[in-house]
């Protein structure tokens, strides 16, 4: 018995589409919010796009998420050119809202780090 591995795919990607959808764009953002209070604010480069975006920001005050987008917007047209667009589908969507939530959520995350830090003072200082 052969195992046919495209027919698998297609059939989950038929199905639940709604509910898959829902959950990308909710690990996109969490992503995003994960990037910005630990990785853009210690330095941390992983690799990848957003990686290269804390070198690219550190060396040349180029913002993080304009970065990824340009980057992304090239990886995505040649994703498009060598895999093909059933293939790029799914792949356009999380490319684009991953910059997209990271300049959405630096301010937050930024306050969000400030109150803890804060936090963590006067907590110290009770002491």
């Amino acid at each position: 018995m052969k195992f046919d591995y495209k027919e698998l795919v297609d059939e989950v990607r038929s199905k639940n589409f709604w509910p898959r959808l829902l959950i990308m764009v909710v690990g996109v953002f969490i992503l995003a919010i994960t990037y910005n209070l630990f990785f853009l604010k210690y330095e941390l480069v992983t690799g990848g796009t957003s990686g290269l975006a804390i070198i690219i920001n550190k060396l040349f005050g180029m913002k993080p998420a304009l970065f990824i987008f340009i980057a992304e917007i090239f990886l995505l047209i040649l994703s498009f050119l060598l895999l093909g667009p059933k293939q790029t589908g799914m792949t356009i969507l999380g490319s684009l809202l991953f910059p997209f939530f990271i300049s959405l959520t630096s301010e937050i995350c930024t306050t969000i780090s400030s109150i803890f830090l804060n936090q963590g003072l006067q907590q110290y200082h009770h002491q």
